[in-house]
């Protein structure tokens, strides 16, 4: 009985300090001039890799992975992205650099034949990617959408997360688990769905080729397509610079399936859309190594 109240008292304590410590990050990144916040993440991710290397083994787990070898500081400017993603996520809802996205116009247009379903990853700057998208969307797109996150242990930090998260896209936000009914009334209402769509499945896979070994994905995308016949993007946002070397935020926009019309979709259908997902997924991994890193083994045999 005490060692059970101690745990809960200590699980709290721990919750409250993570939420001031990520409220207090949020502050000063609201006061920082925006030149000052890519060289302040870069130093904030390259301190945690020198000093305290969170999670290192996973992510060297996941690099093992990567379609070619990464280069020999490859680690530090994981942790630097990371550390660049995370200033520029507490940073106000708008955009705090120059959008580069071609083929953002050809997306916005099929929005505004109905409903549409867009697959991120945990590549770049996920964080951001409703920033970058929701502006351009048809407003009726936006008012029936909905976003598909994975709530958090430390219900807090989820909250305060999901009121940011569905301010700047301009959209509800939905847990994944049991929420298929309400994004196929979504996207048949003429909304967006979007999903970051690279998890681990927890329920029905499919499996299919990624980074050079067979993978499960999640089946979700596919039963939503098939379900509604609703065209697939896949989109990711991730920091790059222009010809002079100026930073900026680069939108990758790639139609994975266009929208259905007449015979509905087999299983073989369901994979080759799946496959499709993991090869542009693959492609933005292969250009941007050091961007993909987030906290979670991909592949379960690692563990």
């Amino acid at each position: 009985m005490a060692l059970g109240l101690l745990f809960r008292l200590t699980l709290r304590l721990r919750h409250t300090f993570e939420l001031l410590l990520l409220r207090g990050a949020s502050v000063i990144a609201h006061i920082l001039p925006r030149r000052l916040l890519l060289p302040l993440g870069r130093l904030l991710g390259r301190a945690v890799f020198s000093f305290l290397p969170w999670r290192l083994r996973i992510l060297r787990e996941n690099a093992a992975h990567l379609p070619t070898t990464p280069a020999a500081d490859f680690e530090r400017r994981a942790y630097e992205h990371l550390g660049q993603h995370l200033v520029l996520a507490l940073h106000p809802p708008s955009l705090p650099l120059p959008l580069h996205a071609p083929g953002l116009g050809a997306l916005a247009a099929d929005a505004e034949r109905g409903g549409l379903i867009l697959c991120g990853a945990h590549v770049g700057l996920w964080e951001l990617l409703p920033r970058a998208v929701a502006p351009h969307l048809p407003a009726v797109a936006r008012q029936h959408g909905l976003l598909v996150y994975r709530p958090l242990h430390n219900a807090a930090v989820d909250r305060w997360l999901r009121r940011r998260r569905a301010c700047a896209a301009g959209m509800p936000l939905v847990a994944d688990h049991g929420s298929a009914p309400a994004l196929r009334r979504a996207l048949e209402h003429g909304g967006v769905v979007g999903l970051l769509s690279d998890q681990r499945p927890s329920r029905a896979a499919v499996t299919v080729d990624f980074l050079g070994r067979p993978t499960a994905f999640s089946a979700g995308v596919a039963s939503l397509r098939r379900a509604t016949g609703a065209p697939v993007w896949f989109v990711a946002l991730v920091l790059d610079h222009d010809a002079s070397g100026a930073p900026l935020l680069r939108l990758r926009i790639e139609q994975l399936a266009p929208r259905r019309d007449g015979q509905a979709p087999s299983e073989a259908d369901d994979a080759s859309l799946t496959q499709s997902y993991a090869d542009a997924l693959g492609a933005t991994i292969a250009e941007y190594p050091a961007q993909y890193f987030w906290w979670h083994r991909r592949w379960k045999a690692a563990c």
